[in-house]
């Protein structure tokens, strides 16, 4: 559910370069990748990877934890993605420090994000960091960016209920 969601959302124009970390089995690509001139995808799985290798829509495609990825690039993007991957990050800081670092000037950093039952980040009993919104905008600020456009939605089936979330569109600060 939050790839479309997030297509609908992004402003339409061609991309020049895009980066989607944790790219998993390359649903973003598959869905939004002809509007990208070149698309690196990152993640830590072998098993994800040969199956985003197999969709074709990549340029590049890396196999490492993203923020060492980050921690040792130089190029610089004007869409980064990050679908249902914070969820494995205890804090977001750091990772929204190295994005912001890569971003253009006019760049777009799209998320999602798991939100939890209260107001405050928490590890849920399946094993993944739901970060409070507040928590969200709060590390985007301290990193020089803000969010333009964002919107809750159900992620996906989750036992008996569904996953609440937000999909995030942020921008470098003016």
């Amino acid at each position: 559910r939050v790839i479309p969601e997030l297509v609908a959302m992004l402003p339409k124009h061609k991309y020049t370069n895009g980066l989607d970390l944790g790219c998993g089995t390359g649903a973003f690509g598959r869905a939004f990748g002809s509007s990208v001139a070149s698309l690196t995808g990152v993640d830590l799985s072998e098993k994800m990877l040969k199956k985003a290798t197999a969709a074709k829509c990549y340029d590049a495609l890396v196999q490492e934890n993203v923020l060492d990825y980050l921690r040792n690039l130089s190029d610089r993007f004007d869409l980064v993605l990050a679908v249902e991957m914070l969820e494995y990050l205890p804090s977001v800081d750091e990772l929204f420090h190295l994005v912001a670092g890569h971003l253009k000037k006019q760049g777009i950093f799209a998320f999602s994000i798991e939100l939890p039952p209260a107001k405050e980040t928490i590890l849920s009993p399946n094993g993944r960091y739901l970060h409070a919104r507040q928590e969200i905008q709060e590390k985007l600020l301290k990193n020089g960016l803000s969010i333009l456009k964002e919107k809750k939605i159900q992620l996906r089936k989750e036992g008996r209920g569904m996953a609440e979330g937000l999909v995030i569109i942020a921008i470098p600060k003016m």
